[in-house]
């Protein structure tokens, strides 16, 4: 019951203030109705003998138009896609079924592999073999073409999105194992035993400890390349979705008209959208700060190896002056000796 009254105090008093309105007034505008309620209003204010029956069943329909048409709009504000959902939804959902890391890390192994090879050097082996693989850019006529250069260019990893893994593996074998000799390891077993001779296991401990230090920078420079390979299915690398990600947005002037156009809900969901692909990037950098971290230690302790090596070298130099300034020391003695004979 009080629910009508109050709808009744609502809808009388709306009337009331329609109807205080010059007549004339509902041809010059419609105060926002649409034409069908103008129509209905002027109706009721032509009208000197309805009924409170009629002008509540009237202002009932016209409350129930207005309150449906507010839902309406707000529902379609509510449900309105952010500007950038569908790009965010299909690159976040590429780039999870991407195997990076995995990619990464069989890019490293490998490396590592080609860098103790057993029976036969893989990679270039030797100079002449890398000759041969860029002997276009010496050519007297029309030489010097940069992209015969481009399987030991850097900037072609850097400034590719997209790389095959072949020239990936070619350039981190310039970088950190150029010239591989291989290891001829049936050689360096003792017949009896089956074991490596004990004069050949330190000549093989010392290799593994060459490629200890250079799994740092082989690792970074994997991580690097699994980015920029395309790993099939027409899906792309890594690198490439993160930069359709960051150009579709900053550098696109239709997103900036969409963002104008969009509802707060609509927005509120592209904030989140590009918050979530923040984090990831953040990630991200993470892991490189951490290679970072990992070549700058392995660089200072090979920096204290050599500063080490070197303090011996000088001790020994030192000591072998010594010793020479002695020996001259004891030839001057013995020919003063046989002078005064």
């Amino acid at each position: 019951m009080q629910i009508k009254i109050r709808l009744w105090s609502v809808t009388r008093f709306t009337l009331g203030a329609l109807l205080m309105l010059p007549l004339t007034s509902w041809s010059q505008s419609n105060y926002g109705l649409t034409d069908a309620e103008s129509r209905l209003l002027s109706q009721i204010a032509e009208r000197s003998d309805i009924s409170r029956t009629e002008m509540a069943q009237a202002l009932i329909n016209y409350e129930a138009s207005a309150r449906l048409k507010e839902y309406q709009l707000n529902e379609e504000k509510m449900f309105m896609p952010a500007p950038g959902s569908h790009g965010s939804i299909t690159a976040g959902e590429a780039i999870g079924a991407l195997q990076s890391d995995v990619l990464s890390k069989d890019l490293a192994n490998e490396a590592i592999s080609r860098g103790l090879p057993i029976g036969k050097a893989r990679g270039f082996g030797s100079r002449i073999e890398l000759f041969e693989s860029v002997k276009g850019y010496f050519k007297p006529d029309g030489g010097g073409n940069p992209v015969d250069l481009a399987g030991m260019n850097m900037a072609n990893l850097l400034q590719s999105e997209v790389m095959a893994q072949k020239d990936a593996d070619q350039l981190i074998d310039v970088i950190t194992n150029p010239f591989a000799s291989p290891l001829d390891v049936a050689s360096m077993i003792d017949p009896v035993s089956g074991e490596v001779k004990r004069e050949h296991q330190e000549k093989l401990a010392e290799r593994v400890v060459e490629q200890a230090a250079l799994s740092v920078p082989i690792s970074a420079l994997s991580e690097l390349a699994a980015k920029r390979i395309d790993q099939g299915d027409n899906v792309g690398s890594t690198i490439q979705l993160m930069a359709q990600q960051s150009k579709f947005r900053f550098t696109n002037p239709q997103w900036y008209g969409a963002i104008g156009s969009a509802s707060s809900e609509a927005i509120l969901r592209e904030i989140a959208h590009m918050q979530a692909y923040n984090i990831w990037v953040q990630y991200q950098q993470y892991r490189m700060d951490e290679q970072m971290v990992a070549l700058t230690a392995t660089l200072v302790a090979s920096q204290a190896k050599l500063a080490g090596a070197l303090a011996k070298m000088t001790e020994q130099m030192a000591m072998m002056d010594n010793q020479a300034k002695d020996i001259s020391s004891d030839i001057k003695d013995s020919f003063g000796d046989q002078n005064d004979d």
